[in-house]
């Protein structure tokens, strides 16, 4: 009889945890337009970034986590900064609440986050402003940018 509640706790603490790590990830994984992708949000600085995802590699003045699934750039046009300036992915892992991500058609941007499309791209925003750009190819998305527009 212990035996079986003690198989009985345990499967209810396996089955917790999974449900913990699932919907952490699920919200490690959301795109907010305008805003952030995973845990990074736009003028977060370096140092917080790197204490949430470690140092990322750095290569052609991106920095890469979760080996290339998302690029961070920390220079604006105008000069190095300390903060997200832009954020890239082409993962098809990271979604938006509607559950837009990479892959998905114009059809589904436009109906689901109302966005304007145009050859090659879905945008939001404007100059100066936080904007997401999603880039469009043969009308499935192939890239998802979230920055500050020039």
């Amino acid at each position: 009889m212990r035996k079986g509640i003690f198989v009985a706790v345990l499967l209810g603490f396996v089955v917790a945890a999974s449900a913990a790590t699932a919907s952490g990830s699920s919200r490690s994984r959301l795109i907010v337009v305008d805003r952030s992708i995973g845990r990074i949000h736009l003028g977060e600085s370096r140092g917080d970034v790197e204490n949430a995802l470690g140092p990322g590699t750095s290569s052609h003045g991106w920095v890469s986590y979760f080996g290339g699934r998302l690029l961070v750039d920390y220079v604006s046009k105008v000069r190095k900064t300390t903060h997200v300036q832009a954020f890239v992915t082409g993962w098809s892992g990271f979604r938006t609440h509607s559950g837009i991500h990479v892959g998905s058609t114009v059809r589904d941007v436009r109906r689901r986050l109302h966005l304007p499309c145009g050859r090659g791209s879905c945008t939001t925003g404007a100059p100066g402003k936080p904007s997401t750009i999603l880039f469009t190819r043969r009308a499935k998305v192939v890239r998802i940018e979230v920055l500050y527009l020039s």
